[in-house]
C-alpha cells in the first residue's frame, strides 16, 4: 500500500494506523526509539528537551504519510497541532509543579556555632563545641538528618575526623530546630588554626531525594590559645583545603545513601 493510494479523508485514528503500517515509518520510528534511548543514557542528549524530540517524531510521521503537505486533511492537522499544544502545556505544568515542590524542600541555616575550653591536660586542651540548625526556609520536614565533621590543620593540612555520627530520632519539621554537641574534642597546644567542615545530610520524602549542606569555619588562636569562638570569614582558606571538604561532603552523602538502600 503506497501513500498515494490513501484516501484524502482520514480520521486521526485511521491516519496513524496507516502511517504506522508503512515500512518507511517503521524504520523512522526505530530510529526515534534509538534517539529516546540515547536521550536517557547520554548526558549530552539530555540537553534536548523531550517535547522537541516527540514533536519531531509526530512531524516525521505526518510527512511520511503525506508526501505533499496539501494532502493533509485540515481536521487531522488541527488534531495533531492540538495534541502538540496539549503535550507542551502538560510538560510546562509538570515542570512548574516540580519547581514549586523543590522550593518547599527542607533547608537548614546554621544559627549558632560555639566552642569553649573545658580543661587543660598535658600538652592538650579539651573543648566542647555545639552547632544549632534551623529549618528556616523549607516548609516540609527533613527526614533522618545526619551530621559529620572533618577538622583540617591549616598549617600541615592534616585531617582529623570527629568520631561518630549523630542522627536525630525525629524528623525536623518546617521551622524546626536541632543541635549537635560534643564535649571531648582534644587538640594539641602546638597546633595552628583549624578549619572545620561540618556536613549535614537529610532526605525529603516528598521528592524522594537526599540533600547535603556543608558549613565551613575557622577556629583560630590568639596569644597561643584557641579562641572560644569560630570565624566564618573563610576567603583566605586555601583552595586545596576547600576541595578536601567538598570531597568529604560527597563521600559522606554517598555513605548515607548506601546505608539507606
Amino acid at each position: 500500500m503506497t501513500c498515494r493510494k490513501w484516501k484524502d479523508n482520514l480520521s486521526l485514528f485511521e491516519f496513524f494506523r496507516k502511517v504506522l503500517a508503512s515500512r518507511t515509518s517503521i524504520c523512522i520510528l526505530a530510529s526515534c526509539a534509538i534517539g529516546v534511548v540515547a536521550y536517557s543514557l547520554f548526558p549530552f542528549a539530555a540537553r534536548i528537551p523531550l517535547r522537541i524530540l516527540l514533536s519531531l517524531i509526530i512531524v516525521t510521521i505526518v510527512f511520511v504519510g503525506f508526501r505533499r503537505p496539501a494532502n493533509i486533511q485540515p481536521a487531522t492537522l488541527t488534531s495533531i497541532i492540538a495534541l502538540l499544544v496539549s503535550y507542551s502545556a502538560l510538560t510546562q505544568n509538570i515542570s512548574e509543579w516540580k519547581e514549586a515542590k523543590e522550593a518547599e524542600r527542607p533547608y537548614f541555616r546554621l544559627v549558632n556555632a560555639s566552642i569553649v575550653k573545658l580543661k587543660d591536660e598535658e600538652k592538650l586542651s579539651v573543648h566542647k563545641f555545639e552547632f544549632s540548625f534551623h529549618n528556616t526556609i523549607g516548609q516540609r520536614a527533613a527526614h533522618s538528618p545526619r551530621l559529620k565533621a572533618v577538622i583540617i590543620d591549616l598549617g600541615t593540612g592534616e585531617e582529623r575526623f570527629i568520631s561518630g555520627e549523630v542522627s536525630s530520632v525525629n524528623d525536623i519539621p518546617g521551622d524546626g530546630k536541632f543541635s549537635w554537641a560534643k564535649d571531648s574534642l582534644k587538640v594539641g597546644r602546638s597546633l595552628s588554626t583549624q578549619v572545620f567542615g561540618v556536613v549535614l545530610v537529610y532526605s525529603d520524602p516528598v521528592l524522594n531525594k537526599s540533600f547535603k549542606q556543608r558549613y565551613v569555619m575557622k577556629w583560630e588562636k590568639k596569644g597561643g590559645q584557641f579562641k572560644d569562638s569560630f570565624n566564618f570569614e573563610t576567603g583566605d582558606i586555601p583552595k586545596g583545603i576547600v576541595q578536601k571538604i567538598d570531597g568529604f561532603s560527597d563521600q559522606f552523602l554517598s555513605e548515607v545513601l548506601k546505608s539507606n538502600t
